[in-house]
């Protein structure tokens, strides 16, 4: 068995270098220097992480602060669109504001007619203008499928009929729904499309909120146009009804007044429309109505007021209209009356005729309740005296009842009496 080395040799070899301790470490364990080495690495490891997880955290800061000064944004769009009180107001303001949120994009917002059969340009903003202004519901593959539609480079879809322009750019079109209703469409185009290929997708997010921020305010706005006009408006002839007219042309009145011009006032009565309400039914009596009223509407100007005052009963206000004028303009609408050929389920209606009265400002008055008193006792005479004509009443001293004047027939060797 061989000796164990004495202390003074091992001290020799441990001097030399030499020295193998009889009993090491095992193979893989660490020595000193490998967990001096090892306790480090926890530190510089865990240093690293919070730095990635601090980069993440700004990242996230940014998206955040993004995402509300988005959300601020569409809150104030929202806000204005809903403080609109006409469809042309709301149009300027998506026009403004589309440019701040879809930076780089042109486009348009379309709105489809009450007729439901065109979709017309309401507001556009950008250099391209890919979009014809006006184009039937079905030429838009989004209306048709009631859902977005993407057309560009490396995509099969079709492209819509009412798009114009080609080569490379991106286009979508994205239906404008709300309560239930389709009113249109927002159509969008990314001329770098094909360098672009993530233009969309970067963008749905704030695209889905200005689509429906506008739709939701364009269905109020509609809805709101709908009861102001059932307010306003008769429902059988869709004249202007006697309180919008009465509160539409003081305003005119005044207006005419500051800038030193006429005004005209018709009013006209549908000669035995009991009678012949009692001998064809009251169908038929709708249609003589709904006929006069379109014939009134006919020969208006647009600046014309056109009402139905009551019954059979029917007004016209005419800014800027002398009372010669006026009574030319009635007499034309006479004869167009007369003229009517109109036939309810089968049986012809002969003819109908009218009586009119005519005054204007400043003749009979400067009040809205002189000057249609003045037409109102015009055409009570033109009544008494025969019916089918035209009376225009003459200028009276105050509190005197207005006379009548005749006006002549369109036809030779004949007169309207009063």
């Amino acid at each position: 068995m061989p000796r164990a080395a004495s202390p003074g040799a091992q001290f020799a070899d441990i001097v030399k270098g030499q020295h193998k301790p009889a009993v090491g470490p095992a193979e893989g364990t660490a020595t000193g220097d490998d967990w001096r080495l090892r306790a480090v690495q926890p530190d510089e490891t865990a240093e690293g992480v919070v730095h990635e997880r601090a980069d993440q955290l700004a990242i996230l800061n940014r998206e955040l602060h993004e995402k509300s000064e988005t959300t601020s944004r569409l809150v104030k769009l929202g806000e204005l669109l809903q403080a609109c009180v006409t469809f042309p107001e709301a149009f300027s303001v998506v026009g403004t504001a589309m440019t701040e949120f879809l930076g780089g994009l042109s486009g348009s917002v379309h709105l489809t007619s009450a007729s439901r059969n065109l979709v017309e340009e309401m507001a556009h903003w950008g250099d391209v203008r890919s979009s014809v202004n006006q184009f039937a519901p079905e030429d838009c593959w989004a209306l048709r499928r009631g859902q977005e539609h993407v057309v560009g480079p490396g995509l099969l879809t079709p492209r819509c009929a009412h798009i114009t322009e080609n080569g490379n750019k991106g286009y979508v079109c994205m239906p404008l729904a709300a309560q239930g209703e389709t009113l249109g469409i927002m159509h969008l185009c990314e001329p770098n499309a094909a360098e672009k290929p993530q233009w969309l997708t970067e963008r749905q997010q704030i695209l889905r909120g200005v689509v429906d921020t506008l739709a939701l305010a364009l269905a109020n706005l509609r809805l709101r146009e709908t009861l102001r006009q059932q307010s306003i408006r008769d429902p059988n002839t869709g004249l202007f009804n006697r309180r919008y007219l009465e509160e539409t042309s003081s305003r005119e009145l005044r207006r005419m007044e500051r800038s030193s011009q006429p005004l005209a006032v018709i009013m006209l009565d549908v000669d035995h429309f009991k009678q012949f309400n009692d001998t064809f039914g009251h169908e038929a009596g709708d249609l003589v109505l709904k006929q006069v009223a379109a014939t009134l509407i006919e020969h208006a100007r647009d600046s014309d007021v056109v009402s139905r005052y009551g019954g059979e009963e029917f007004a016209l206000v005419m800014p800027g209209c002398s009372l010669e004028e006026g009574a030319q303009r009635a007499e034309t609408l006479r004869q167009a009356i007369k003229h009517l050929h109109l036939a309810h389920r089968g049986r012809t209606l002969g003819t109908v005729t009218a009586s009119f009265g005519v005054a204007a400002y400043p003749e009979h008055g400067t009040g809205w309740a002189e000057i249609t008193n003045a037409a109102d006792h015009a055409q009570y005479d033109a009544k008494a005296e025969g019916r089918d004509r035209v009376v225009v009443a003459r200028s009276t001293p105050p509190g005197e009842r207005p006379a009548i004047q005749l006006v002549p027939s369109a036809k030779a060797g004949t007169e309207v009496k009063g």
